[in-house]
Parts: C-alpha cells; structure tokens; sequence
C-alpha cells in the first residue's frame, strides 16, 4: 500500500539573487517528488521575493555612480543589501519597509494553503531565517532549511534568539564547503533541530557557490525531505 502523506502545503523561500526565474523551483520539487507515494497531496508554493528589492537596490547602486569599484558596488548592492535589508526598524515596521512587504508576501501566499493541510516551510539561505521569522505569524508544521546561516544572524538577538515553541519540527541542512552555512543545534537555545551534513564527491561542489547551492539539487537531500513529509 505504501505511504499515506497527509495533505502538505509546502511554501519555498529562496535566498539572496535577482530575477528568479518562474522554474526556480521545479528541478528541486521534481526530486523530492520522486522519493514520494504518487498519491502525495502536495501543493508547493514558491515565494518570490526578489521584486521588493530590485527597484531599491538599483537607485542605491544609482547613487553610487563614478564612486569607484563599480563591479564590487554592484555586488554588493545586488547581494549583501539582501541580506541588509532583513532587518526591523524602530519604529513599527510600515508599508515600503522590506520587512513588512515581505511579511505581507508571506502571509499572503499561506492564505493560499488549504484548510487541514500540513503546512511546511522550506528556506534557503536567507530565506531560512526569513522561513523561520514567518513561523511566528503562520501556524508551521514543519521548518527545513538549507545552507542556513542561522548561527550569523543569531548576534542580534538577547541568548542568540530563542526557538518557537510552536513549531514542532525544524530539520537544517549544512555542507562543511558551504561557509553560509551552519550547524544550528550547536546553539544551546536550538539543540532539539535535527541537522543533517550534505556531502558531494564531485570536485566542482566544493567550490564555494556550487557548494551553497547544492542543496537544490542533491538527491540525498530531496530523498531526506520526502521522508521529513512523510512523518507529518
């Protein structure tokens, strides 16, 4: 009879880059698909939040213009302010604050989950602590993250931030050649996340990007989440 995967509603959160394209997700939902029943109920629902930034990050970048290091800038303009942007203000986030358009985004996109559906975050990168901040606001079932640099951006948080009690499974997924990543249990306040070493014997994914990006398309970890889904 094989297994019965209850009704899943899997939300898929990248990290940092420019202009997704509308398959991003596919290669990546294709393998976790093959390691599950064909009657798994799973809708995915990829979140694309890279449009919030674009238009900002070019004015800054604009701004900057005959400043010098004009390669560095654009990187740094289209990659680390990403990452800058996740961030709160101190007065109540408000409408244009990246922190509450994206929480919109998210809490827009779980409306779209079924009544009675399991509902699953996966992350990565900067989307895993993005994921994991939208555990807060929408009842998850299950967190999965992928080259999370979780342990980075615990320094802004009194005891390095606190798990949600609420959220009864979180799973991490970390490469020693991914330095974005990071072993999140190691945090005493996160010993109870289950993190699993993703490993490679091709000499090209222990190049630093391949490394970080490995995640979407290493069939241990796509055989790993489907067994993750399964138990729910």
């Amino acid at each position: 009879m094989g297994f019965q995967v209850n009704p899943i509603d899997a939300i898929l959160v990248h990290g940092i880059g420019k202009s997704l394209p509308a398959s991003y997700y596919d290669g990546f939902v294709a393998g976790i698909r093959e390691h599950l029943p064909l009657s798994a109920d799973i809708v995915w629902h990829g979140v694309d939040y890279s449009p919030l930034l674009d238009r900002k990050e070019a004015t800054i970048l604009s701004w900057m213009r005959d400043m010098g290091w004009p390669k560095l800038r654009n990187f740094v303009c289209n990659y680390a302010c990403d990452a800058l942007a996740y961030g709160w203000p101190k007065r109540p986030a408000a409408e244009g604050d990246f922190i509450f358009d994206l929480t919109k985004l998210l809490m827009e996109t779980a409306t779209k989950a079924r009544k009675g559906s399991k509902i699953v975050f996966i992350g990565h990168s900067l989307g895993s602590v993005v994921a994991f901040g939208a555990s807060w606001d929408v009842k998850t079932d299950c967190l999965i993250t992928l080259g999370s640099p979780f342990l980075y951006f615990s320094i802004r948080f009194k005891d390095f931030g606190e798990m949600n009690p609420n959220l009864p499974q979180f799973h991490n997924f970390w490469r020693s050649r991914d330095p974005v990543s990071t072993i999140i249990s190691r945090s005493p306040k996160f010993r109870m996340v289950h993190d699993y070493e993703v490993k490679s014997w091709n000499p090209l994914d222990q190049l630093m990007l391949r490394s970080h990006s490995l995640y979407w398309r290493s069939n241990f970890v796509h055989s790993k989440i489907a067994a993750i889904l399964k138990t729910l």
